[in-house]
C-alpha cells in the first residue's frame, strides 16, 4: 500500500485519494464506493445507511467506554478503538428491534465485556502472574479487588529498567445507548451516567518485595442505586517505575490495563 512520505501531512479525501494514518504511518489509497450523496439518498443503498448509522452508535459507545476508564496510549494499543467498537457492534445485534434503530444494551450483555484486554500486545495476565478477588457494589457504585501474599520479585513481569510498579483502579459507569430520532443519531440512555469515573491507586511497591497485599476500594462520588440500562465497568492496570535518588520515574513500556468485571 503506498505510503506518503511528504512533510505536509493531510488527511481525508482529495481528488480521489484517500489520506488517513494507520499504525503510526500516514497512508494513501484511491478512494472507492458510492458517494456521500448517494449513500444518503439511494433507496437501493438503504441496508447501508442503516449499517453506518448503528456502526456510528456502536463507536459512539465504544468512545464512551474508552473515555470512562481514561484509556491513555501507555496502557492500549491501536487496535482498541476498533476492537472496542465491534465489540458494542456484537451487542447491538442481539437486540430485537428496528434495523438502523436497535438499542445497544450493555446492561443485558456485559460478559462480552468482562475480560477485555486494552493492550493486545501486553495482555495484562501477562504482566500480573497472581490470581486475585474482585467485586462491584450497583448500590454505592463501587468496586473492590484484593491481590493477597503477591510476591512482586515472582508474580511480576516488568519491562527492563524497572524497580517499582502500581497498581490502579478504575470504575466507571456506561449507560445503554438508543437512537435518538430527532438527532438521527444514538444518544446514552442516561447521559449523567454515562462516563462517570473514579480512579485510586496503590503505593509504589518495590519489585524486590518478597510479600505484600494489596487492596484498593473505589467508589464514584456521588452516585447511588444504579438503574438498570447503566453498567458498571471494573478495570486494573498497572504501571511501571524505575528509583532514582528516592525519585519514581515513570516507565512508557510494559503498562497493562483490563477490564475486569462489569456489574
Amino acid at each position: 500500500m503506498p505510503e506518503q512520505v511528504s512533510f505536509i501531512k493531510i488527511k481525508g479525501t482529495v481528488d480521489g485519494l484517500s489520506f488517513y494514518t494507520a499504525g503510526g504511518r500516514s497512508i494513501v489509497r484511491r478512494a472507492y464506493g458510492p458517494s456521500k450523496e448517494r449513500i444518503a439518498n439511494d433507496p437501493k443503498l438503504i441496508r447501508l445507511r442503516e449499517n453506518n448509522v448503528e456502526f456510528g452508535g456502536a463507536s459512539a459507545m465504544g468512545k464512551a467506554l474508552r473515555l470512562g476508564l481514561m484509556v491513555t496510549k501507555l496502557y492500549a494499543s491501536s487496535d482498541l478503538p476498533a476492537k472496542v467498537t465491534a465489540l458494542m457492534r456484537s451487542v447491538l445485534v442481539l437486540n430485537k428491534g428496528i434495523r438502523g434503530k436497535r438499542n445497544i444494551e450493555l446492561s443485558k450483555h456485559k460478559t462480552l465485556l468482562n475480560h477485555l484486554d486494552c493492550n493486545s500486545q501486553t495482555p495484562f495476565t501477562n504482566v500480573v502472574l497472581p490470581s486475585f478477588e474482585c467485586s462491584g457494589d450497583r448500590n454505592t457504585a463501587s468496586v473492590q479487588y484484593t491481590f493477597r501474599n503477591m510476591n512482586p520479585a515472582a508474580d511480576i513481569r516488568p519491562p527492563q529498567g524497572a524497580t517499582h510498579f502500581q497498581i490502579f483502579q478504575i470504575a466507571t459507569t456506561i449507560s445503554d445507548y438508543h437512537y435518538n430520532e430527532p438527532m438521527e443519531s444514538y444518544r446514552p440512555i442516561n447521559s449523567q451516567l454515562n462516563e462517570a469515573r473514579e480512579i485510586t491507586n496503590s503505593n509504589a511497591i518495590s519489585l524486590s518485595d518478597q510479600s505484600v497485599d494489596v487492596s484498593l476500594v473505589t467508589t464514584i462520588p456521588g452516585i447511588t442505586n444504579l438503574p438498570e440500562h447503566v453498567s458498571l465497568v471494573h478495570a486494573l492496570a498497572i504501571a511501571f517505575f524505575r528509583e532514582d535518588n528516592n525519585v519514581h520515574y515513570k516507565l512508557t513500556s510494559g503498562c497493562a490495563m483490563k477490564v475486569i468485571g462489569v456489574y
